[in-house]
């Protein structure tokens, strides 16, 4: 019986290498929110010196985690797309909680908890409020694993002044 010399899955536990690393998953997580920082943010969040994030954050772009670009004499940085933030999202779900240290940690991760964006979605307890309340005003209906805006919603929130073709042809 032969072996294959070229497995047909995907490299995954290439990623979560990079991912588990504390300093990449700090900074990895501190761009979940769809934001932009700079490499010396970046490396204070992670609690790291310049030089060690510069070569995380390297490692990040080169593997199609993060995307960069230049914003005067520094380089600005942010996940590569949706897909990074959910697969993020996905880990945080099981994931044991880190051990809190310090307040700051825990204001963050309060803020965190409470309301956050991810490139096109609202997330944490508000985003789970406006969605319950979106579906109770039958503003919206599910569909599979989504929701789908309902006639009634559509004429409630083109009257709130929202434009709803607009808003379904970007996403």
């Amino acid at each position: 019986m032969s072996t294959l010399r070229h497995h047909p899955d995907p490299d995954v536990a290439g990623v979560a290498a990079l991912i588990g690393d504390p300093g990449r998953a700090t900074m990895l997580h501190a761009l979940l929110g769809g934001g932009e920082l700079p490499a010396s943010e970046l490396a204070a969040r992670a609690g790291i010196t310049p030089q060690a994030a510069t070569a995380h954050l390297k490692k990040l772009v080169a593997a199609g985690l993060l995307a960069t670009h230049p914003s005067g004499r520094q380089r600005i940085f942010r996940l590569n797309s949706p897909e990074v933030g959910h697969a993020l999202e996905a880990l945080a779900l099981i994931a044991r909680p880190t051990r809190v240290v310090a307040l700051e940690q825990s204001s963050a991760l309060a803020r965190l908890r409470a309301a956050r964006s991810c490139y096109d979605h609202l997330a944490g307890r508000l985003g789970v409020a406006v969605t319950d309340a979106l579906l109770e005003r039958r503003i919206l209906r599910p569909e599979g694993e989504h929701f789908g805006l309902t006639p009634a919603g559509a004429r409630t929130l083109h009257g709130m002044g929202v434009d709803v073709e607009g808003a379904r042809a970007s996403r």
